[in-house]
Order: C-alpha cells, then sequence, then structure tokens
C-alpha cells in the first residue's frame, strides 16, 4: 500500500480559503486521497439575454475534496473541500 505523507502543521496554516487549486497543490502537494463530489449550484444571479430583457442563470461550480491522512509524525487529518476551484473549507482533526 501506498505510504500516507500527510500534512505537517507548517504548510497547514498556509493554506487559507479563496486560495486557487494551483497554490494549495503548490503548499501541500498532491493529497492522500481525492474525491470527486459532483457539482454544487450556485445561488440564482440575473444575467442580460438581450438588450432589453434580463433571466434567472446558475452556474455548476466543481466540488472536490482533498484529504491528508494522518502520520506518526503528524496524527491529524486534514480535510479540504474545493468548490469551483477554490479552497471553501478547512478541517483538521487530530486521531492519534
Amino acid at each position: 500500500p501506498k505510504q500516507h505523507k500527510g500534512l505537517e502543521f507548517r504548510k497547514y496554516i498556509s493554506i487559507q480559503r479563496g486560495m486557487s487549486e494551483g497554490e494549495l497543490l503548490g503548499i501541500a502537494g498532491e493529497p492522500d486521497l481525492k474525491t470527486d463530489q459532483g457539482v454544487a449550484i450556485s445561488a440564482p444571479v440575473t444575467v442580460p439575454l438581450d438588450r432589453n430583457l434580463s433571466g434567472p442563470a446558475r452556474a455548476g461550480l466543481r466540488m472536490q475534496t482533498y484529504t491528508y491522512l494522518p502520520t506518526p509524525g503528524d496524527p491529524f487529518t486534514t480535510t479540504i473541500t474545493l468548490v469551483g476551484g477554490r479552497v471553501s473549507e478547512i478541517d483538521r482533526v487530530r486521531k492519534f
């Protein structure tokens, strides 16, 4: 089985909400687990359909979860949720 590399604390505190997926991967590296959660539907907005007509529109944003599993040197499971390629949630839980 593949060895888990986890996410050390120094890298964890560098991650912020709103950060792009590329920035996240540059700081934390590839996750131990990567899950595609499907599509998140954004709140409806009004967009112009033609010069005098506006209508409702919704956008579908890709939702993914990156998980960094615990290691003996760093006993935390870190789960990062990305919506539309941006960090939306960061969760870190002690496991050992």
